[in-house]
């Protein structure tokens, strides 16, 4: 793996994909979060070229720590999120962002290692500009 540190996305459904293909135009370094071959794939058919595949049953992480800078987890499974929670906190040296559409439970996210969470069915446009604002207001800009 190279030095750069990345951006990862569990991009289940079509909103994540836009995002991920937002910030790839951004020319922020992202790769797919995927844990099946049918998943790479789909991703494959939207242009994503850049993936870490996780065997989610296994405790072992392929990533070493600092190698992922962010990671945004668009939440389809409870259980499936709070597996990547438990795998990538001990890893990112900065944020991890669920973004919600439905369900989902932002305590348990919290306790896990969230450290931001989005309920949205808002556009992948949006959620940028909303993270960009939250991280200037942190800065003091």
């Amino acid at each position: 793996m190279s030095d750069t540190r990345l951006t990862l996305v569990y991009a289940p459904n079509e909103n994540a994909r836009q995002f991920l293909r937002l910030l790839m135009s951004k020319g922020i370094p992202v790769a797919a979060v995927v844990n099946s071959g049918r998943q790479k794939r789909v991703l494959e058919g939207f242009g994503i070229n850049s993936f870490v595949r996780l065997d989610t049953k296994s405790a072992d992480c392929p990533l070493k720590k600092g190698y992922i800078e962010d990671v945004y987890l668009f939440d389809d499974s409870t259980p499936l999120t709070c597996r990547y929670l438990r795998l990538f906190r001990p890893l990112v040296t900065g944020r991890i962002i669920v973004v919600m559409q439905d369900g989902g439970i932002p305590a348990l996210y919290r306790y896990l290692g969230a450290d931001r969470l989005f309920h949205t069915t808002a556009h992948p446009a949006e959620l940028v500009v909303a993270e960009e604002e939250m991280m200037k207001e942190e800065a003091g800009c």
